[in-house]
């Protein structure tokens, strides 16, 4: 009995001893499961016949592993069985990452597809054999939208697991062009960006380019990232309120709009702002807030200025009434 689990000696030894039965009669895994109707039960005995083939005889493992996962028969809970051993091995080999590499890429969007990238996302090793081998950067470049989609799931999880395990995956798409920056921003978007500074840098790299704006609708993505930002580094905060502001500004003159904060900015309208992370940002960290926004007060304020009222100042603006 474990963790309030029974389990018995003769179960787990009547599937070592027909693991080995199996390899002594030289009949391959995926044929037995056939034969037995690929009931749930034999998923033990999966996993059995997997590890003493493992041990004993690496290459004709690897044949089992390629019949298992390729063949369109096997049921989809023995394959997902196999691919749960792969994600328990502590030493995966080049062997085993050389016949999951391609069923990966012949269909990146089918559910074993995905499966695989769940265990390259999930487990470190499996990143490291992804990186290693050169497929990680070979997918960067690819235009395989699914290929993409779950490329970004991985890099996301590496990302939280260490920031600069991604890095230079999303350096190598901003170098891509458009559609590579977009890639970078999409994996940004679900990431920790306090927890690293070169994460950081790409985050406000990609954003001075407008690449996560919410379309005027809602309260745009920049908000949502600032409010963990703002409470872990407000410094941090107070860079993206900055660059946020100069946008707005140089935007709003481009279109000949003195207002930085009017909704035809789309950049900082009143439905954008979040009053809470800007006081985070300004009293964790006021000399950096200042530094960061003072330049960009001063010309909204200039801008919309009436200093027509006779008598003179104070005078007053359209955005924080009178100076």
């Amino acid at each position: 009995c474990s963790d309030q689990k029974w389990g018995f000696f003769h179960e787990s030894f009547y599937d070592f001893s027909n693991a080995r039965r199996l390899y002594r009669l030289g009949t391959p895994v995926a044929a037995y499961l056939k034969k037995g109707g690929q009931l749930i039960e034999l998923r033990n005995q999966l996993r059995q016949s997997l590890a003493f083939r493992r041990a004993m005889d690496l290459h004709g493992y690897c044949e089992d592993l390629e019949a298992l996962l390729a063949d369109p028969e096997i049921r989809f809970h023995l394959k997902s069985a196999t691919l749960a051993f792969l994600r328990g091995l502590a030493d995966p080999c080049s062997e085993e990452w050389n016949v999951i590499e391609p069923l990966i890429e012949a269909a990146p969007g089918s559910d074993l597809g995905r499966a695989i990238f769940n265990l390259i996302g999930l487990t470190p090793t499996g990143f490291n054999r992804a990186r290693g081998s050169g497929a990680l950067a070979r997918w960067v470049g690819s235009s395989d939208p699914a290929l993409l989609n779950s490329l970004a799931w991985v890099l996301v999880q590496a990302q939280r697991r260490d920031p600069e395990d991604a890095t230079p995956f999303l350096q190598q798409a901003c170098a891509g062009g458009v559609e590579g920056r977009r890639f970078a921003a999409a994996v940004l978007n679900h990431s920790e960006l306090a927890a690293s500074r070169s994460t950081f840098d790409q985050y406000l790299s990609l954003l001075a380019e407008g690449l996560f704006e919410g379309g005027g609708q809602g309260r745009g993505t920049p908000w949502m990232h600032l409010d963990s930002i703002a409470v872990k580094k407000p410094e941090w905060a107070s860079e993206v309120l900055g660059l946020l502001l100069r946008r707005a500004v140089q935007t709003g003159a481009s279109r000949g709009i003195s207002n930085a904060f009017s909704a035809d900015v789309g950049i900082l309208n009143d439905d954008q702002l979040d009053d809470q992370v800007i006081q985070r940002a300004h009293q964790g960290a006021p000399v950096a807030f200042f530094h960061e926004t003072w330049q960009s007060i001063v010309a909204i304020v200039v801008a919309n200025l009436d200093n027509r009222a006779e008598g003179g100042p104070p005078y007053r603006d359209e955005i924080w009434r009178s100076r």
